[in-house]
C-alpha cells in the first residue's frame, strides 16, 4: 500500500496545478507563482519528506508541460528552464520560510553598525 502512496500524492498535486492553472497557460511568467502554489499543497503531505517534496513539484511541472505542449523545441526548453532553476528556487523559498535566509538586510546592517557606533 505504501508503495501506491506516492502515485496518489504525484497525482493529487497534478491536479492541484491543473486547478491552480485553470485555463491560464503555464509560462516563465508565472512559473515562480505557481511553485509557490505547489509548495503550500505539497506541504500538506505528511507521508512526503523534503527532497522527495521537491522532485514531485518538479516531476508533476514537467509532466504537465508535456501533456500541454506535445514535443517541440518549446517544451524542451522550458524543461531545462525547470530543471535548471526550481529545485533552487524551491529550496531557496524553503530557507526564506525557515527563516534561514533574509531579504532585509537594511534592518540587519543598522543593528550590525548601530553596534559600533
Amino acid at each position: 500500500m505504501e508503495q501506491n502512496q506516492p502515485n496518489l500524492n504525484y497525482i493529487r498535486l497534478y491536479e492541484k496545478l491543473k486547478e491552480i492553472l485553470g485555463e491560464t497557460k503555464l509560462t516563465y511568467a508565472n512559473l515562480t507563482s505557481v511553485v509557490v502554489l505547489l509548495m503550500q499543497s505539497v506541504e500538506t503531505y505528511n507521508d512526503v519528506r523534503g527532497i522527495e517534496k521537491r522532485n514531485m513539484i518538479i516531476s508533476v511541472l514537467k509532466r504537465f508541460i508535456t501533456d500541454k505542449m506535445g514535443n517541440n523545441q518549446e517544451l524542451r526548453e522550458f524543461k531545462i528552464l525547470i530543471e535548471a532553476t526550481v529545485p533552487e528556487l524551491v529550496d531557496t523559498l524553503i530557507a526564506i520560510d525557515k527563516k534561514e535566509l533574509t531579504i532585509k538586510t537594511k534592518k540587519c546592517l543598522s543593528k550590525l553598525f548601530s553596534c559600533c557606533c
